[in-house]
């Protein structure tokens, strides 16, 4: 990840994603509540998923038929994360989930990828990569740092990457909505 961390503020919390044995870095400071009118208003519109690639400047005005707070949201954490990640360009997400999506214990296919519960149930993590690890759930309202299969240098006792997942939705009624984030050079 060239140019990793280059822009990131002293002191920022997120860079510590960047360690070696760190694999998730969860910000306690809430970003937006699930009262908002706008989340309440996204989260009944579930399932629906919004995707885009673009310069961290520019993604979240990309992103069609949302609220403007929630561009506002996602500009302000594209630009912070494009810092940590050293990210010339980013996919995001915007989804709306009502059922049971990525329910199994897994790791993703990217370097880092940054996951904000904005309505619903956060995801649930074991901190690293123990698949025996007692799951702790991300606070709604909290951004999320998980480290993925493809972080440089990735493997044994070295950057493991965060088994994670979505919590069980089927046939609760409940819905979910999700900010998804990662650099556009790395896979879903």
């Amino acid at each position: 990840m060239a140019g990793v961390g280059d822009g990131v503020a002293a002191g920022d919390p997120w860079a510590a994603i960047l360690a070696p044995e760190i694999s998730v870095v969860v910000d306690p400071v809430p970003v937006a509540g699930p009262g908002a009118r706008w989340v309440r208003a996204l989260a009944a519109e579930a399932p629906f998923a919004e995707r885009v690639s673009g310069a961290p400047g520019e993604v979240a005005a990309l992103l069609p038929g949302v609220p403007a707070a929630l561009r506002r949201l996602a500009d302000r954490l594209a630009r912070r994360f494009a810092a940590v990640t050293g990210a010339g360009a980013l996919e995001l997400r915007v989804e709306g989930v009502a059922d049971d999506a990525c329910r199994k214990l897994h790791a993703d296919w990217t370097d880092v990828r940054l996951l904000l519960t904005l309505a619903g149930l956060g995801t649930e993590h074991a901190g690293g990569d123990d698949p025996g690890a007692p799951l702790r759930r991300v606070p709604t309202g909290h951004v999320a740092l998980l480290k993925g299969r493809l972080f440089p240098g990735a493997g044994p006792g070295r950057h493991p990457p965060c088994l994670h997942r979505s919590p069980p939705l089927a046939g609760t009624g409940a819905r979910r909505l999700l900010l998804v984030m990662n650099r556009a050079e790395a896979a879903w």
